[in-house]
Order: C-alpha cells, then structure tokens, then sequence
C-alpha cells in the first residue's frame, strides 16, 4: 500500500495544484490543496478503503473532491459555491493485477474523454 504523500494534479489551464495529507484515520486518508483557501476552505480529496472481508469478496474505494469558490460581496469574501465529484470503484478480489490496470485506465480514459469532460466542463448533457 502507497504511503500518503503529496499529489500533484493539473487544473484547465494547465497550472499544477498540489494536494498534501493531512489526516488519515484507518483506511481514510485526506488531502488539501493549500493555495486555494477560500472562506469556504480548501479544494480537498478524500480517499477511502474498504478492503474485501469474509461476507464481501470485493474492495471499496471512494474518491471524493470538493472545490469550494467564493465571491466579493459587500467587501467581504463569503463562500457562493462548492463543486463536488465522488467516484466509486468496487473491484472483485479475483481480479488480476492486469484487470485491475486495465480498469484503472478505462476509468482514467473515461474521464479525460471530451464528451464525457463536457458533461462537467460546458453543462452538456449526453443525449
């Protein structure tokens, strides 16, 4: 298992965003983005485990981010919004190391797909 370190992730724009451990509490580990302090706080990443057990023959994972913004109203900084994304894997324990790459990649490749990064980037529904 990977120790928690520093991640470092790309915006829009091409401009880095480094997310550093702050908490991990059995298998939960918490991650914020410190130049990105709004009144709302941080953007954040939590990632969660459920590893497989006798009565479930699947691991459980759990991303989530949390970008909150904030807006200039009547000289003071308050928070407007908070963009939130949750993904969940749930990866049978039979899976071999390249079936579990495989779906790694498929979800990574997903995601970076333009019609399914419209769906959040433009508001475009797939229809």
């Amino acid at each position: 298992m990977p120790s928690a370190t520093t991640i470092s992730v790309n915006d829009s724009s091409a401009v880095a965003h480094v997310f550093r451990p702050i908490s991990k509490a059995g298998m939960k580990v918490s991650f914020v983005n410190e130049d990105s302090n709004t009144a709302a706080g941080n953007w954040s990443c939590n990632v969660d485990y459920s590893l497989a057990s006798n009565g479930r023959k699947t691991d459980r994972f759990t991303f989530n981010l949390a970008m909150p913004t904030e807006q200039l109203v009547d000289g003071e900084y308050e928070v407007s919004d908070i963009g939130r994304v949750t993904v969940s894997a749930v990866i049978p324990t039979g899976f071999t190391a390249a079936q579990r790459a495989d779906l790694a990649a498929l979800l990574k490749n997903f995601l970076s797909n333009a019609t399914i990064e419209g769906v959040i980037a433009d508001r475009d529904p797939i229809y």
